[in-house]
């Protein structure tokens, strides 16, 4: 293999706590000296984690070094590596509206039950999953359902096998559609199904009318949807900014059958609306106890829908912080 392609430059950075050095290796990139402040526009944020040389790096939230590199014929810079975290700033796919935007630093959740990592983003003093939950100990058909008993549903499976319904792109995707009860009871330890009121919080902070906040129908004041929705996946082109980082997919839902079947619905339930729609669950119910309060992004409006279906529906889960 060619020497340039073999390129390793270590990096040693300075740690104040106990006069401490910290190794940091970066195979194949080439480090520039640290750029000024006018260079550098830190808006640009990359989701997630990066992986160097096998080493987990963390995003961090609050700037201490910067270092500008290159990989791949694409630039970046390395923020906060001082701290032992690093967060991703690609610097040559910037645009004006990009510029405008707040920068969205992301954390992570492991659920120790199955391994699974999940980014966290906050918003306000609240902290959301920014994925749908994919936690998956057992998987219903989408013809059976219930109001009482705990049912999960992957998109477009109609099969009992959890293995198999794990190694489905739907799943990776798009994560686990839950009925009522199973959605109550499925964060990870230290998180929860958020209540109507959480919701209400997020969607206060993000912008919406307090006249509308917490109403039945559809709202659009704050363009809320548009800052929750993911900026990709969403029918014609009704993406969008993801500005909040919460990054609402078009997960669609398991809907429940009337026990007849008539345009094309299923008789017994189905799955609908795959690029069209995401709902998510709270953990409130309506006093009645036969429906539950959900929220609804679609590609046919553009606001945030707040309204109550039976609790045997699924839907998608974004668990918030204890």
């Amino acid at each position: 293999m060619k020497k340039s392609m073999m390129i390793l430059i270590a990096i040693m950075f300075a740690m104040t706590a106990f006069g401490q050095t910290k190794m940091m290796v970066l195979e194949n990139m080439v480090l520039y000296p640290r750029p000024s402040m006018d260079a550098l526009n830190p808006r640009l944020v990359k989701a997630g984690t990066i992986l160097i040389l096998g080493e987990k790096i963390d995003f961090g939230s609050s700037a201490s070094a910067f270092y500008k590199v290159t990989y791949n014929d694409r630039i970046y810079y390395l923020v906060d590596v001082l701290l032992g975290k690093c967060r991703i700033i690609e610097d040559n796919k910037a645009n004006s509206s990009d510029l405008n935007k707040t920068p969205i630093v992301y954390d992570s959740l492991l659920d120790i039950r199955d391994n699974k990592v999940y980014k966290t983003v906050k918003m306000g003093d609240q902290f959301w999953m920014a994925e749908n939950l994919a936690y998956l100990p057992m998987v219903n058909s989408s013809e059976k359902g219930s109001e009482i008993n705990s049912h999960f549903y992957v998109y477009d499976y109609d099969g009992t096998d959890v293995s198999f319904a794990r190694s489905l792109e739907s799943y990776s995707m798009y994560g686990v559609l839950y009925n009522w009860s199973a959605a109550i009871k499925s964060c990870p330890s230290g998180w929860h199904l958020p209540s109507d009121d959480e919701w209400q919080k997020l969607e206060t902070f993000l912008g919406m009318s307090p006249s509308e906040v917490g109403q039945y129908g559809v709202h659009i004041t704050g363009f809320v949807s548009k800052k929750m929705k993911s900026t990709k996946g969403w029918k014609d082109g009704t993406n969008g900014d993801n500005s909040s980082g919460f990054n609402a997919l078009a997960a669609g839902n398991r809907y429940n059958g009337q026990g007849i079947a008539f345009a094309n619905y299923k008789a017994d339930g189905g799955f609908k609306g795959l690029h069209e729609l995401a709902c998510f669950r709270t953990a409130t119910s309506r006093s009645d106890g036969e429906t539950a309060v959900y929220r609804t992004l679609s590609s046919d409006h553009s606001g945030v829908r707040w309204e109550t279906f039976s609790p045997a529906y699924g839907c998608s889960v974004r668990c918030v912080k204890d």
